[in-house]
């Protein structure tokens, strides 16, 4: 089943309150496993001061899960998940009218189609992503080989403007990747991912 084009209503509160970051401050350059796990789990203080979109739990937001072409506005929906390769032109429209912009990203596999596919070394790269060719899965495990490229990712969502990140296929641990992936591997790269 494709998830590409279609409207999901309801609510964003359990995706964005997970992947709701911001795309503000230094990031650290120490990649180790340890380091990274230790630095994301790290107590973080937000300035109250800054303006950086927070829905609350009990917001109630439709919104539209769109991977592909510009951003189709359409009434009543308030956020919609794009991918990050969606032109600036779009992404400036769609703001403007008011709407807000999930970065869409996979987090956990590589994709031939992206311009940074070539950056992934083979030893990250496991089994094809069944049902989606030309994808496989990433060894989550790996942040210290995988940071560069997420990083650089990250911040072409920032660039952009994007109000949220959506790093998706983070759930490797219930699928054959070709890896021995835990759940906990999973929880300390997506803790990764959010510091």
């Amino acid at each position: 089943m494709s998830l590409r084009d279609y409207v999901l209503p309801g609510v964003v509160i359990a995706a964005i309150g997970v992947i709701g970051i911001r795309f503000a401050g230094s990031t650290t350059s120490d990649t180790t496993a340890g380091n990274v796990v230790a630095q994301a789990s790290a107590q973080r203080t937000v300035d109250p001061a800054d303006s950086w979109w927070r829905p609350e739990a009990t917001d109630q937001l439709k919104w539209q899960l769109q991977l592909q072409g510009d951003v189709k506005l359409i009434p009543g929906v308030e956020v919609y998940a794009v991918d990050a390769g969606v032109s600036q032109a779009s992404i400036d429209s769609a703001k403007s009218a008011g709407a807000r912009l999930m970065c869409y990203i996979s987090a956990g596999s590589a994709e031939n189609w992206r311009e940074d596919f070539d950056q992934f070394p083979p030893s990250v790269i496991g089994n094809a992503y069944e049902g989606w060719p030309g994808e496989w899965w990433l060894d989550i495990r790996r942040i210290d080989l995988l940071a560069p490229i997420m990083r650089a990712r990250m911040d072409v969502c920032a660039a952009k403007g994007f109000d949220v990140l959506d790093p998706d296929n983070v759930n490797g641990y219930e699928n054959n990747t070709g890896f021995t992936i835990s759940r906990d591997d999973a929880v300390d790269y997506i803790r990764w991912l959010s510091a």
